[in-house]
């Protein structure tokens, strides 16, 4: 990994950005949660020995859940006692 990091240095002193497009597109392949998970954690790699890489890799993810609807969450909120529902506001 040391002889990797050493290689890539040399080549941004060139401006050969080429290791961070082919990380770019590593983080794009199916399935992207993987992929994109690993990336980000290669250019932490490369940040901690001096290296950062010159690549955006989005690693946010919409939530599974379901969003509650404020029909439902005036529901719950009326089934609760005075007390509970002073707690609430």
């Amino acid at each position: 990994m040391t002889d990797l990091i050493n290689q890539v240095k040399e080549q941004h002193k060139r401006d050969d950005f080429s290791f961070d497009d082919r990380l770019l597109v590593y983080s794009n392949l199916p399935s992207l949660r993987v992929h994109r998970n690993w990336a980000t954690y290669l250019k932490g790699i490369f940040k901690a020995n001096r290296c950062r890489l010159e690549v955006s890799v989005d690693n946010h993810f919409h939530g599974r859940t379901a969003k509650i609807s404020d029909d439902i969450l005036r529901e719950i909120y009326l089934a609760q006692s005075p007390e509970k529902q002073a707690l609430m506001d």
